[in-house]
């Protein structure tokens, strides 16, 4: 009997103990790979060392060098690391040039280009910040650089390449031109060889908006990242986790014993991913309406990673887990309970950035938040909270704007950044313009319908009174093209109008009638919105059709480096005063440009204690005895703020 009492405790130690281990347990990385998806009817594949196409089979793993043809009714998808999709239409030849996941385990930026032969061809690319990773898609006539984003692409024999973007923005060039054009959401774009055969922007057409090809893709983008976000969450096993009580702890302790137990090489990796799970155990929580309990828990692990992980060697690591469970709130909108948690985790990965660069690329990861719920808020036709949002995006990049362009960090990323930088302010001013036309449509009274009374006598109608433009006298000799301001700072704004020129001297405004194009890399246009990038200047060029003729007409535009204030001096640095003896002080800021100004009237002075004297202005009057206090001078210009202080020493007499 006591072998069976024992026999039965074994077992159930056992079975307690493989329980428990199996609690913290997570799923092996599975490194994704490309591989063709679902197809319809006619497609076929050719390897990059086959002289033909072949039969293609869902499924198959694809390489670079490989090409996907679709026939008449077909279709393929080809999924690219599960971080970027592509949907090719009917007779549709696509060629993958380069596909790289980065890194033995995927964990790296990916590098994906392809090239659309002939045909048409829908793509969706999760958001990429690291500046070293990129989704290219290219034709013969354009080169389309992505970082997250759907959109749409086609090239038909002898026609320009089309490119309807539909989410975020899209960096275009003609092939052979380095000249960008950023084509933001609901907007297209053509494209042919060189820079003249480069169209401005214009708006998605009905045709395409309501088209069953957009629809679809649009569902698929939903369930694209819906998908992903589920794949993440299944990776991290969340369904071993209890939603409540103290089994959440048994779980954390045998997270620890696992820890404790791996290899040195599996160690950190495995901690990481823990991180992970503990973001998204709190996003679940959430989820399921323990928000006071959520936001506990989150600042208990924000305490952690700053009292331990912060200015250590491990902060990379971290900060790449926290832009990862950054996706896990991709649909939190700011009325959302969970919107506080997601600034909390935005604020968090700038903190813990070590260098310029990551700190620059944290920050737009909060931009690219702030205009995709924007862009949320405006599809569910909420114009007033998308207008609130977009605006927080556009005060965010006009400091990166100042800040950016004065940073002390590589020139190449730094021109990778302003080219980032100049993507979003686009998309931003596209999405503002968007939100107040349909403002204005929904604010717009409902005219009544004409009302017909019939009589044996009489026909009565209400009428209206149609006022039109009395239309120039003369011939159409010119347009003018000038901008507002003209120079521009870099990070600013410069308005462009296109005037019609008569012969009898008349001149009339037809800046919304013009197709308008720049010429350079120092800026970017959003309708008739010049972006300032970087210093330099870009050709503007406009056309448009006048009377009987299509006119053209140009302007240079000049785009200078802001002269901004990069340090402060203050005078005395140092000081010793007795009871009731005055310090005056002294502030020159340094400016970009070499020049040193006295802002001594603009400074805001402060001192660390108030006990031991009054600041007025600044002057400094020392009442306590004795004490050392410090004196701090700000000085604000063009929204860039520079700080120096001064030690004043208060002795007996």
């Amino acid at each position: 009997m006591k072998r069976w009492i024992l026999a039965a405790f074994v077992f159930f130690v056992v079975l307690v103990g493989v329980w428990f281990w199996s609690l913290g347990a997570l799923p092996a990385i599975v490194v994704p790979v490309t591989t063709l998806g679902e197809i319809t009817g006619e497609v076929q594949v050719k390897a990059a060392d086959a002289a033909s196409f072949s039969s293609a089979t869902s499924g198959e793993e694809l390489h670079a060098g490989d090409t996907v043809k679709t026939g008449p009714t077909s279709s393929a998808l080809i999924q690219f690391f599960n971080k970027a999709e592509s949907k090719l239409d009917e007779n549709t030849e696509y060629t993958i040039l380069e596909s790289n996941n980065g890194g033995a385990n995927g964990d790296e930026p990916m590098q994906v280009r392809v090239r659309l032969e002939a045909g048409r061809v829908w793509s969706r690319v999760l958001q990429i910040f690291d500046l070293d990773g990129q989704f290219v898609a290219e034709t013969s006539d354009v080169v389309a650089t992505v970082r997250g984003t759907s959109f749409d692409l086609e090239k038909l024999p002898s026609e320009k390449t089309k490119l309807w973007v539909a989410e975020s923005v899209v960096d275009a060039s003609s092939a052979g031109n380095e000249n960008a054009v950023f084509v933001a959401e609901g907007y297209s774009a053509e494209f042919g060889k060189g820079s003249s055969s480069t169209t401005g922007t214009q708006r998605l057409g009905n045709s395409i908006v309501e088209s069953d090809w957009f629809h679809t893709n649009r569902a698929a983008d939903k369930t694209f990242q819906d998908d992903n976000r589920n794949r993440l969450t299944e990776s991290l096993a969340l369904n071993r986790v209890p939603k409540a009580g103290l089994l959440k702890d048994v779980v954390r302790s045998s997270e620890l014993l696992r820890e404790r137990l791996a290899s040195q090489a599996s160690r950190e990796a495995l901690k990481l991913r823990y991180l992970l799970r503990k973001l998204a155990i709190i996003r679940r929580d959430v989820l399921d309406g323990n928000t006071g309990a959520a936001l506990r828990e989150y600042t208990r692990f924000e305490n952690t990673i700053q009292t331990k992980v912060k200015n250590t060697a491990d902060a990379k690591q971290v900060r790449k887990v926290l832009v990862e469970a950054h996706r896990l709130f991709i649909d939190v909108l700011p009325e959302d309970p969970a919107y506080r948690l997601k600034q909390q985790l935005e604020d968090l990965i700038v903190q813990l950035s070590d260098d310029s660069e990551s700190e620059f690329t944290a920050r737009f990861i909060g931009v690219k938040a702030r205009l995709d719920e924007s862009a949320q808020l405006f599809d569910g036709n909420n114009f007033s909270a998308a207008k609130s949002t977009a605006r927080v995006a556009k005060t965010a990049l006009e400091n990166l704007s100042r800040e950016l362009p004065v940073a002390k960090i590589d020139a190449g990323v730094q021109s990778k950044l302003m080219r980032v930088l100049l993507a979003y302010r686009v998309r931003t001013e596209a999405l503002l313009q968007r939100i107040q036309e349909q403002k204005k449509k929904a604010q717009m009274p409902v005219l009544p319908s004409p009302i017909f009374v019939t009589s044996t006598d009489m026909l009565l109608s209400t009428t209206t009174t149609t006022t039109t433009t009395e239309p120039q006298t003369g011939a159409c000799l010119a347009l003018r093209v000038s901008a507002s301001p003209n120079p521009v700072s870099v990070g600013t704004e410069s308005v462009i109008t296109v005037q019609a020129v008569y012969a009898d001297g008349h001149t009339a405004d037809i800046t919304k009638d013009s197709s308008i194009k720049t010429i350079g890399m120092s800026g970017a246009l959003q309708g008739n919105v010049f972006i300032a990038a970087q210093a330099g200047s870009s050709h503007i060029e406009a056309t448009a059709s006048c009377g009987q003729e299509t006119l053209t007409g140009s302007m240079d535009l000049s785009v200078n480096t802001p002269n901004l204030p990069v340090s402060l001096e203050i005078s005395p640095s140092q000081g010793t005063r007795s009871f009731l003896q005055p310090i005056s002080f002294q502030t020159r800021a340094r400016y970009t440009n070499g020049d040193i100004r006295d802002v001594t009237k603009e400074t805001a002075f402060q001192s660390s204690d108030e006990r031991m004297g009054i600041q007025n202005g600044s002057i400094f009057t020392t009442y306590q005895l004795p004490g050392v206090v410090q004196i701090t001078g700000t000085f604000t210009d063009q929204g860039v703020n520079v700080r120096a202080s001064a030690t004043v020493t208060i002795q007996a007499p």
